[in-house]
């Protein structure tokens, strides 16, 4: 059973966006709440309307004397006596459940009951009516169609209860993803074999890529037979590959190195500027 603290009244006016200031609320809902008693509700002075309906009071003691308290709502609950209302002199509507006061307690427990059996039925009746209705919409549906006769919806006629299975997708999707899949492959078997371990393309040595600067007299010829047989049993595609790797290769080499040279002549001297007309041949003589 709840008791009707202080805090508990606080959080009843924040639930229903009251003033926080006791004094400034004219209507207080403590409804439903499950209070046995009625207990600190002296600072709520401004109060015309008090609702404790749905509780477990079994009497008004505890109630203060309030000034401007007009309407009071105490019906279901197990209220025995009505003491306490003798200081509330601006009273004038006062709701208590009609069976206790034609029969005391026991006449109000017996209408709680009859009026939740009430309840129960009216929602069973509503329940039924919205059956029945729905199966008038189905019979009148299944005629506009040309369906056999029935109070369940048609759309169930087509449903069993095998497992639901997806679609095939068509060809030119599937061919789509597979040419995704394959383009989104780091290399192919081939490609994979002429990595190294860093994923660079491993340097292999070339036969073909040999030089005499010194030769003995009369084995030029021979020497050239040798270099142009080596050449000709290296594979075409490992010759491709490895020339444009070496080529790449040169090339990055090459462009960095000219890069910073570069650099080093303009952060080391200050520009020259041609003579009108023509370059100077000095300079370039020099550069070369």
């Amino acid at each position: 059973m709840a008791e009707m603290t202080r805090q508990a009244l606080k959080e009843i006016c924040k639930e229903h966006q009251l003033y926080v200031t006791p004094q400034l609320n004219d209507k207080l809902y403590c409804n439903y709440k499950g209070f046995g008693s009625i207990s600190n509700l002296e600072p709520y002075t401004g109060l015309k309307a008090l609702f404790l309906e749905g509780n477990a009071l079994d009497s008004l003691k505890g109630l203060p004397k309030l000034e401007e308290l007009k309407c009071l709502y105490v019906q279901q609950n197990m209220i025995q006596h009505l003491e306490g209302l003798e200081q509330i002199e601006n009273l004038n509507t006062l709701n208590i459940s009609k069976a206790w006061s034609e029969g005391g307690l026991d006449a109000e427990r017996q209408a709680r009951v009859d009026a939740k059996k009430e309840d129960e039925a009216r929602d069973r009746r509503n329940f039924e009516n919205l059956q029945r209705i729905r199966a008038e919409a189905f019979r009148a549906r299944r005629k506009a169609e040309g369906l056999p006769d029935g109070d369940t919806d048609p759309f169930f006629d087509t449903v069993d209860d095998s497992e639901w299975q997806a679609p095939e997708d068509p060809p030119e999707l599937t061919a789509a993803r597979q040419k995704l899949e394959s383009a989104s492959q780091p290399g192919t078997s081939e490609d994979a074999s002429a990595l190294g371990k860093d994923g660079r393309h491993a340097m292999r040595p070339c036969p073909a890529i040999c030089r005499y600067d010194s030769q003995e007299p009369g084995s030029s010829g021979a020497a050239s037979a040798t270099v142009q047989s080596a050449a000709a049993s290296v594979p075409a595609a490992n010759g491709a590959r490895e020339a444009q790797s070496s080529e790449a290769d040169m090339d990055l080499t090459n462009y960095l190195r000219l890069e910073k040279s570069s650099k080093a002549q303009h952060f080391s001297a200050p520009p020259t500027l041609p003579p009108k007309g023509g370059v100077l041949i000095e300079e370039l003589d020099e550069l070369d």
